[in-house]
């Protein structure tokens, strides 16, 4: 009955864990996507758009690349990320 006990404290606090790291990314993703949409209307309120150049689509796609290949290792690491749990033996009476 113990080993019950324990091993439901054990999945709450992944369960918990799992949540707050979904909730940190969802913050980031906000505040990306905030950033982004304000840049896109900063070039709409502008007469010309920038010019594409080679350079510049290079750069976007390695920026790109970059992105993707970062968020596959923090997802990768978060979801394989074991958090230990301590145990006291208790006295017995």
């Amino acid at each position: 009955m113990t080993e019950e006990y324990l091993n439901s404290a054990i999945q709450m606090f992944s369960d918990l864990q799992q949540k707050s790291t979904k909730n940190t990314i969802s913050s980031l993703q906000l505040v990306t996507t905030i950033g982004v949409v304000a840049a896109i209307l900063g070039y709409l309120g502008k007469d010309t758009l920038p010019k594409f150049t080679s350079v510049g689509m290079v750069y976007f796609g390695l920026l790109m690349a970059m992105t993707w290949a970062i968020n596959t290792v923090i997802a990768k690491f978060f979801r394989n990320k074991k958090y230990p749990v301590k145990s006291r033996e208790l006295k017995k009476l």
